[in-house]
C-alpha cells in the first residue's frame, strides 16, 4: 500500500500524479474544467516560482480541492460515479487522516 508523504510543501505534477494516482490525463481534464468555468489553478493548488520554469503544487490544497469539488458534486452520468469512488478509494487507501475526517463529514451530513 502506497502512503502520502508530504514532508514538502511543494512537489512536481510527476508527483502528484504519483501520490494521488490520479491520471495524467485525468489531471489536465480537471485542470481545464476548472479553468474554462473561470477559476484560477492556484485554487487547485497549482503555482508558479519566479524564475522557475515549471508548475509546483500544494499536495494538501490539491487534495481539500479534489474532496471539495470531486466527491461533492451531483453525479449526472456513469462515469462520475466511478470516477467518484476512484478518488476516494485513493485517498482513503493512502490513509491520508485529514481526508479520512473529511470524507466521514461528508458521508455522515445530514442535510
Amino acid at each position: 500500500m502506497q502512503s502520502f508523504n508530504l514532508n514538502k510543501l511543494w512537489i512536481t505534477t510527476k508527483e502528484l500524479l504519483k501520490i494521488t494516482s490520479i491520471s495524467r490525463a485525468n489531471l489536465f481534464r480537471y485542470m481545464k474544467e476548472w479553468k474554462d468555468g473561470g477559476n484560477d489553478l492556484k485554487d487547485m493548488g497549482r503555482i508558479s516560482l519566479k524564475g522557475s520554469a515549471s508548475y509546483l503544487w500544494d499536495p494538501r490544497v490539491f487534495i481539500g480541492w479534489l474532496i471539495k469539488h470531486k466527491l461533492q458534486e451531483p453525479i449526472k452520468f456513469d462515469y462520475e460515479l466511478k470516477e467518484k469512488e476512484t478518488i476516494k478509494n485513493i485517498l482513503v487507501v493512502n490513509n491520508l487522516p485529514l481526508n479520512r475526517q473529511q470524507l466521514w463529514k461528508e458521508e455522515n451530513r445530514h442535510d
